[in-house]
């Protein structure tokens, strides 16, 4: 009978103890994550422990900060240029003023 972390795929090791481990890989994701990242980071661990906990022991959590942190600096991008369109800001304004 399999267990559930076989079901998923995982594997285990047979140590010198005559016990088995399992072989857990790390994704090993470089955190690149800011603002955004530390912030949903936060909101996780206060407001959603199961959510946090689960990403956390699914190896998940860095690239899921690294998601949000990106996709949130996309959007203040995005917004930053449509208000400078809408003030009529430009380069040359913020250049002599």
């Amino acid at each position: 009978m399999k267990s559930t972390f076989e079901k998923m795929g995982g594997t285990y090791t047979l140590g010198a103890d005559g016990i088995y481990y399992p072989n857990l890989v790390s994704t090993d994701e470089e955190p690149h994550y800011g603002k955004y990242g530390m912030m949903r980071k936060t909101y996780l661990k206060e407001h959603r422990p199961a959510m946090y906990s689960l990403y956390m022991l699914e190896d998940r959590l860095t690239e899921h900060l690294n998601a949000v942190d990106d996709e949130a600096q996309e959007r203040m991008d995005i917004l930053m240029r449509q208000m400078m369109e809408r003030q009529g800001i430009t380069e040359e304004l913020k250049a002599c003023d």
